[in-house]
């Protein structure tokens, strides 16, 4: 059966019932059901009746059924049609500018997120190293029955870097820097490899170095006081500063920033 009988055999079966209750224009909710359906194929044997005599004589009842069933033959060849469209349609140039802006912020947002992550982890990482060195350098004083010493940013280490040396007292004189210039004097020592840091390395300790004496006495030397070392970086590690006393090694967090007026001083780092 050709389009043009099926669309007067479902015209013909709605007539009859819809005569009898209202008036309206079935040539036009006919087409409005069947808009867009041109090129779509469609098994139009569905549409035959299997009883003749039923089209012939219908009551009320029976016109009910019949439109009931055009309802559902419709609602068939219009999903035929609309799938058809959906899958011809593919996606729209706004929807993928929205699933690119979505990922465009998700990125960006993760990106800030990292990069926070990874400058607190590296700030962390020096202050845990520098203090790792540190008290090995006081049990090596012990144990090897020498003096050991430290001292900070020499030579000169590039801008925005730190860098801190470890000497062992070979001549066993007990003096470490006989100038007081806060520099490890070169005779007599044993320097141990330099250690560079991504952070400028501050510390109060007024131009002098850290001597381990043989009995695990710890001090900057001439200031028996002890002193602190500080990262002072944009980041809020857990950790970032170190404060020494004679019998203790302790890091801990900085409570103020330099740029919030916070100084390298042990009443600012809290020990953890």
């Amino acid at each position: 059966m050709h389009k043009e009988d099926l669309f007067r055999r479902e015209k013909q079966l709605t007539t009859e019932h819809t005569a009898k209750n209202h008036s309206t224009n079935i040539e036009e909710f006919v087409k409005s059901r069947h808009s867009g359906l041109s090129g779509i194929g469609c098994n139009c044997n569905s549409l035959e009746k299997k009883d003749s005599g039923q089209a012939n004589s219908r009551s009320d009842g029976a016109a009910g059924m019949t439109v009931s069933r055009y309802y559902r033959i419709s609602y068939k060849l219009v999903n035929i049609g609309l799938d058809e469209k959906i899958n011809n349609r593919g996606v729209t140039l706004v929807e993928l500018s929205v699933v690119i802006s979505v990922i465009a912020t998700l990125a960006i947002a993760l990106g800030f997120s990292y990069a926070d992550w990874m400058g607190r982890y590296k700030v962390e990482k020096a202050t845990k190293e520098l203090y790792v060195d540190l008290m090995n350098a006081r049990g090596m004083a012990m144990t090897r029955s020498c003096d050991y010493f430290v001292d900070f940013n020499f030579p000169m280490p590039p801008e925005g870097c730190g860098t801190y040396r470890i000497a062992e007292d070979t001549d066993d004189d007990g003096e470490g820097d006989d100038d007081s210039d806060g520099i490890i004097d070169a005779a007599g020592q044993t320097f141990f490899p330099q250690r560079t840091v991504e952070y400028a390395i501050e510390n109060n300790f007024a131009d002098k170095i850290i001597n381990f004496k043989k009995r695990g006495i710890v001090q900057p030397k001439g200031q028996a006081a002890g002193g602190t070392i500080c990262f002072f970086t944009e980041h809020d590690p857990d950790y970032d500063c170190i404060v020494i006393s004679q019998t203790r090694i302790n890091m801990g967090k900085l409570r103020k920033k330099k740029s919030n007026g916070g100084e390298c001083k042990a009443g600012n780092c809290v020990i953890k």
